[in-house]
């Protein structure tokens, strides 16, 4: 008997741990999500055939070439990951690559996996020349690593979120791509140097909350954000958020992250398909934990924690 179980928030959240190239973590990953992947690009069918069809034009084409061309020179390691997500889900690298461009929609609820990876490649990769990378990240389906939470075992931990802008721009880097190369940081003046992406930038908005851990237990925090379009959504999440107490604890975090009280523009989102939390994620960084939520806090437990396992650590 057909159910409307998929189309609820599952509280799962599955994790693959895989070493390799960049390929061969990225086939991986397409092999081993192939069908969440699959079901989530038929979920988009409709705004994903309005891109094939951009893509298929010669404004479009050639748009899709130059962007890819600029990736090819800075980021070809990501590219043969990406090709290998491709691959290993038995689909078109266009398919994927074009996946990309789409907002952390509704679609998104119950298509995410988290990527545990150690990554070594014999010489160095991209403009940056990076080697080797040990990273931990929540991922949306075919999309990836990077745009959305995670860490590295050199002490990076940072989280995204998307900033609107009034129009898109089409040469310069794909966000999703300069927030992959994040994992890959160092230090914080590593970060810094992706983030200028300098010669280039980036083609779309995002804001980056970043803590940069050490071997003696401190860390360091940035808040790297630029203004933005502020929606009308935002703004009375904003409002909502002043009527609540400051949160200076952990639980008055939770409780303001987890809150419906505006039945139009909840804090939570689960109800507007255009835009909706697809998890909750709280890094505790003087018990180096990862704790995540699938469903809203302020009714459910959390689905796991994790470790912040780090370079210098036992």
């Amino acid at each position: 008997m057909a159910t409307n179980i998929s189309r609820e928030r599952r509280n799962t959240l599955p994790i693959i741990h895989t070493r390799g190239t960049y390929y061969q973590v990225g086939y991986d990953v397409g092999h081993t999500f192939r069908c969440l992947i699959e079901d989530y690009l038929s979920a988009i069918k409709e705004s994903h055939s309005a891109l094939l069809a951009k893509f298929s034009s010669g404004e479009g084409k050639a748009a899709y070439n130059a962007t890819l061309a600029m990736l090819q020179i800075n980021f070809p390691h990501y590219i043969r990951e990406l090709q290998g997500t491709a691959d290993g889900a038995r689909l078109p690298f266009y398919d994927v690559l074009l996946g990309h461009t789409e907002d952390a929609s509704g679609e998104l609820l119950n298509h995410s996996y988290i990527v545990s990876a150690q990554v070594r490649e014999e010489e160095g990769q991209g403009r940056w020349g990076t080697r080797e990378e040990h990273f931990t990240a929540f991922c949306y389906a075919g999309h990836l690593p990077g745009y959305c939470m995670g860490f590295n075992h050199h002490g990076i931990v940072y989280s995204v979120n998307s900033i609107m802008i009034h129009s898109l721009l089409y040469h310069p880097t794909a966000r999703h791509f300069l927030c992959r190369a994040l994992l890959s940081a160092e230090n914080m003046a590593a970060l810094h140097t992706i983030l200028k992406d300098e010669g280039v930038g980036a083609a779309d908005g995002f804001s980056v909350n970043v803590a940069m851990m050490s071997e003696d237990g401190s860390h360091t925090f940035h808040n790297l954000e630029e203004g933005s379009l502020v929606l009308e959504s935002s703004k009375q999440r904003h409002a909502r958020e002043r009527e609540c107490p400051a949160p200076r604890t952990q639980q008055l975090l939770i409780d303001l992250l987890s809150d419906t009280h505006d039945p139009t523009h909840p804090i939570f989102r689960t109800s507007d398909k255009s835009f909706m939390t697809i998890a909750l994620g709280l890094f505790d960084l003087l018990k180096k934990t990862w704790t995540i939520w699938i469903k809203n806090p302020k009714l459910n437990d959390p689905l796991f924690s994790l470790p912040l396992t780090f370079k210098w650590d036992p």
